[in-house]
Order: structure tokens, then sequence, then C-alpha cells
């Protein structure tokens, strides 16, 4: 099984981090909520190709961890999730003070979450079947994506920073002959 998850992530890590400087990009533009809902659907959709493929009854061969790899890759993974959080922190707090102090707060968070969620799938385990555990996951992911559908809203950042620079123009730099 070992063998099969690094598979899966000679597939799924290159992908998602190309498509997550495009989805960058987007965000820069058209805002952060949408990569960030899409971030979180590609978990959902990959927890989704997991149960079936791990379930008794479904039992799908290992090899759609392939396809789950670059459907979640395409859609940028938990990757897009945790750049468009930090994006979005980044435009919520022009203050470099407390940037500096929110971005903190977010990453003992993610540390905190990863940490604690391990050790709470651990302790649960004791109690239900790992792809109950798998489900209850999925419950998780799909309720995240409601509430960030519902309750974030989807500010345009102010300004890019490089149109914040006053940069000259290629005339300034070399004048016309």
């Amino acid at each position: 099984m070992v063998l099969w998850d690094q598979n899966y992530d000679y597939v799924n890590l290159p992908i998602a981090c190309i498509i997550g400087v495009i989805y960058g990009g987007y965000s820069d533009h058209y805002g952060r909520k949408w990569p960030m809902l899409i971030g979180i659907l590609s978990v959902v959709l990959d927890t989704a190709f997991r149960i079936l493929i791990w379930h008794p009854e479904t039992d799908w061969p290992l090899q759609w961890l392939f396809a789950a790899a670059s459907l979640a890759g395409f859609l940028g993974d938990f990757l897009l999730t945790m750049s468009a959080i930090n994006a979005y922190v980044t435009d919520q707090f022009p203050d470099k003070k407390t940037l500096s102090v929110r971005m903190i707060v977010v990453s003992i968070l993610f540390s905190l979450g990863q940490f604690g969620g391990s050790q709470l799938a651990d302790w649960l385990l004791h109690f239900v079947s790992e792809i109950n555990m798998l489900i209850i996951v999925e419950g998780v992911f799909i309720f995240s994506f409601f509430f960030g559908l519902l309750l974030i809203d989807n500010r345009i950042p102010a300004a890019l920073p490089l149109q914040q620079e006053e940069n000259p123009s290629l005339d300034e730099i070399v004048p016309p002959p």
C-alpha cells in the first residue's frame, strides 16, 4: 500500500503545484473564495475515490488512485486551500505587523489541526472502522465546503503588488531613437 501512496504523490504533486500557480493568478484578479472552495472540493472528491477504492462492498481496483490523484491535482488539492487561506488573510490585514501575527496564527492552526486531527482519528479508530472514519472525514470536508460557500465573501484584492509599485515604462528606461 505504501507503494501506491508514493505513486499517488508522484502523479498528484506536480499537477497540483503547477495548477496552484494558475489558480493563484486567478485569485489575484477575481478573489480568493472560489480557489479556496475548489481546493476543498478536490479533497472531497479524492476522499470519495478512496472510500470507493477501500470499501469492501465497492472494492474498486487500486489503479483508481491514479485517477483520484490526477483529479485532485487538477483541482489544486489541499495545497490550493492552504494557499488561498494565506492569501485571504493577507488581503484582510493590510498592516504588516497585524498581518504577521495573523499569519503565525494561521500556521499554528494548520499545524494544530494536523496534529489534533491525527490524534482524534487514532482515538476514534478504537470505536469505528477505517472506512467509517473516511466517511466521517468526508462529512467534515463537505460541511467545510458549504460553510465556506455560505459565509466567506469573495473580496477581490485591492491591487496586485506589482500594480502598487511605480514601475517605469520601457520608454522611460530606453528612450525611443
